[in-house]
This record gives structure tokens, C-alpha cells and sequence, in this order.
């Protein structure tokens, strides 16, 4: 007998045709954005966003050594306590030492391996895994240890003061000194900061008959440099060295002073600015006085600017021509001509002669560190 009506295939079709009515397609779910490390969900990108800053925030792992994170490059030049090796945000890691194995040590382990280091390379690699989903932040750091003994750093010196203290230095003499067998071991980065000392001192001069061929400017690198070999030791020679750097590259500080160079710290706190009272008196020359330090002649010229104007005590066209004379010639370096133009407006200021300062003044307003003391002055004598 025939069978009237349609055959259900399966159940699908079967329950298709018991419904008696079918909805429509009303379009795609609203958009959903959820967390990675919980079961939250949020309706925008931005709301995600500041719901993992706030609740799964993974801080970058940070070394510390002596309260300052070392640069690429980064040399322990000076023995250190344990105490100032520092870690922040580092759920563990490991160090390696002169390209042995890798080893992982606790945060006091590693104080205690880096205080008694003495010469090597030591890389740390740092991980913080404070999220249990995510993966870990990590750091590594390449740092270099060249901690030399008193002594070796004595000889250091005994061979700066015997070979580059002599007539006619040459970079050739630099390269003895630097072959020199007292210059070598852990006191090598000592040695290296003060030829670089001597070289930027060429560079910045170019003596006569010696074809240098560096950029003049290359002397701030090379002075850069020695600063950071030298500036950790705390003796009288690096000190001085580092001293008449700064006074070279415009950096006057603010601290007190003892170099043991007279005429140096002198023009170092006038150059800082203008003060009251008569300006700090320089001799003319102080006998039996040794030498310790080459020095490029416009430094010497400098210094010797500072002295003879701090001896004076009137104002004068003369004092001016000679001012202006050093502000303007073309022999010297820009840093050495901008110090000369605040000595002439400083000087100016000193003697009663406000007018004669608002030409220095002018041209070093806008120029560090001279800004900081030139505008207000020159705020003062313009109105």
C-alpha cells in the first residue's frame, strides 16, 4: 500500500520536522576577549589590557651593583661587599664564570661569588616566573671584573709618571707604556684609562710632526673613556686625571675639591658661576712644584686665563681684547672658547662692569652647563 507523507532519513530530520518553528539567524556573538592566566573574559582589547597590567604584571628581573644596574660592557673596577650586590624581581638564577659551565646559585650565593672576584668575566642570567601560565621574563647581564691590588696599581704609576711625563710625547710613547710590563694583569684597565687619558690629550692637541688624523672631537670619547677606567679609584694621581677631564669636557660638579693642583680647582669653582666676594686668589707660579700629568695647551691656556683674571681688580678694554681674543680664535676647542666667554662675562660681573657681560653672556645662555648660572644673569643685567 502506498504511504503518504514524507520519510524521516534519522533523527535529525525527524526532530527538524517536530518543531514547529525554527529561529532565524540573529547574527555573530558579541565579541569576547579572555585572559590567558584566569577565567575572565572582558568586552574590549583596553579592558583586557588593564586587567593584565594590574593583575598579572611581570616585572623585569634587575641586578644592582652598588644601587646603580650596570650597562653593557660594565667593569667591577673596585672590591665590593656582598651586600652591594642587589637582586629585585628574579624568582632564580644562574651565573657563569669565565665560560665555564652555567651554575644556578641563591641571590646570597651570588653576593658572596662576585665580592671575591677579583680578575675574569662573569655573565648572570636573571628569570622571573612569578606567573605560573606565563612564560619568564628574563635578563642577563656580561659583567667584567679587573680589581687590582694596591701595589700593582702603584707600579701603574710609576711608569705613568716615568714615561709620560718626559719631553716630546708621542703616541708611540703611549704604546711603550702601555707594553710596559708593570702595566699588565689586573692593573691593565687601570693602565689602559690613563693612556686613553693621554691620548685624548694628542687628539685634543695635535702636536706638531706627529700627522695625527683622528677627529678633534675624538678627544671626548678617549676622555670618556678614562673616566669611567679611572674615576673608582680613589687616589690622588686618577683623581687628578679625572679632574682636569671634567674641567676639558665642561663638567664643574659641585663638590668641594682637592686635586692638589691649585690653579685647577680655582678656575673649577669660579667657572661654576658667579659668587660673592672677591674671586679665589691663583698664584702666578709655585716653585718647586713637579710634574705629574701632561696637559694640552688649551686647557693650559684656560687655566692660565682664570689666573690672570682673577688677579685683577678693575675692568678694562684690555681685559676684554683678551677675553675676547680666546672666545674667538679658531685654534681652540669649542668647549675651551665657551669657557672662555664665561670667564669674560664672569669677570666682568666680579669687577662692576655689568654692560661689558651681556656679550658673553648672549652666546653662552643656552649652552650646559653655563645656562644654569648665564640666563639669570643676563635676565638681570638686560632689565
Amino acid at each position: 500500500m502506498p504511504t503518504f507523507g514524507w520519510v524521516h532519513e534519522d533523527a535529525r530530520d525527524a526532530f527538524l520536522a517536530a518543531t514547529d518553528h525554527v529561529p532565524g539567524p540573529k547574527g555573530p556573538l558579541p565579541s569576547s576577549y579572555p585572559c590567558p592566566f584566569c577565567l575572565q573574559a572582558w568586552p574590549r582589547p583596553g579592558l583586557l589590557q588593564d586587567h593584565l597590567a594590574r593583575e598579572h604584571h611581570i616585572s623585569r628581573p634587575i641586578l644592582l651593583i652598588g644601587g646603580k644596574e650596570p650597562k653593557a660592557g660594565f667593569t667591577v673596577r673596585e672590591r665590593r661587599p656582598a651586600k652591594d650586590f642587589v637582586l629585585a624581581n628574579a624568582t632564580s638564577l644562574s651565573i657563569r664564570i669565565d665560560g665555564m659551565s652555567e651554575t644556578t646559585v641563591s641571590e646570597k650565593e651570588l653576593g658572596r661569588t662576585l665580592a671575591g672576584l677579583k680578575v675574569g668575566t662573569v655573565k648572570v642570567a636573571l628569570a622571573n616566573a612569578s606567573e605560573r601560565l606565563a612564560a619568564p621574563v628574563r635578563a642577563n647581564y656580561d659583567l667584567a671584573f679587573q680589581i687590582a691590588a694596591p701595589r700593582a696599581l702603584q707600579a701603574v704609576e710609576r711608569a705613568f709618571l716615568e714615561r709620560m711625563t718626559v719631553n716630546g710625547l708621542t703616541v708611540g710613547t703611549v704604546g711603550e707604556f702601555r707594553a710596559d710590563a708593570r702595566c699588565q694583569g689586573a692593573a691593565s684597565d687601570y693602565a689602559t684609562g690613563m693612556a686613553e687619558y693621554v691620548l685624548g690629550v694628542l687628539v685634543k692637541e695635535r702636536p706638531h710632526g706627529q700627522s695625527i688624523t683622528s677627529a678633534l672631537d675624538r678627544y671626548r670619547s678617549l676622555f670618556g673613556s678614562a673616566l669611567e677606567k679611572l674615576t673608582p679609584h680613589q687616589r690622588p694621581l686618577p683623581q687628578l686625571l679625572c679632574a682636569v677631564m671634567r674641567f676639558a669636557l665642561n663638567q664643574f660638579g659641585t663638590g668641594p675639591l682637592d686635586t692638589g693642583y691649585h690653579e685647577l680647582d680655582a678656575a673649577t669653582v669660579m667657572l661654576r658661576g658667579p659668587v660673592m666676594g672677591p674671586a679665589i686668589p691663583m698664584p702666578a707660579d709655585i716653585p718647586g712644584r713637579q710634574a705629574a700629568c701632561p696637559m694640552d695647551h688649551g686647557t693650559d691656556w684656560i687655566l692660565g686665563l682664570a689666573g690672570r683674571m682673577s688677579r685683577q681688580d678693575r675692568w678694562g678694554p684690555v681685559l676684554r681684547d683678551e677675553c675676547r681674543q680666546a672666545a674667538e680664535t679658531g685654534t681652540l676647542d669649542i668647549m675651551d672658547r665657551q669657557k672662555a666667554l664665561a670667564l669674560w662675562a664672569l669677570t666682568a660681573l666680579r669687577l662692576g662692569a655689568p654692560q661689558e657681560a651681556v656679550e658673553p653672556l648672549a652666546q653662552i645662555s643656552a649652552i650646559y652647563p653655563f645656562s644654569i648660572w648665564a640666563n639669570a644673569c643676563l635676565e638681570t643685567v638686560t632689565t
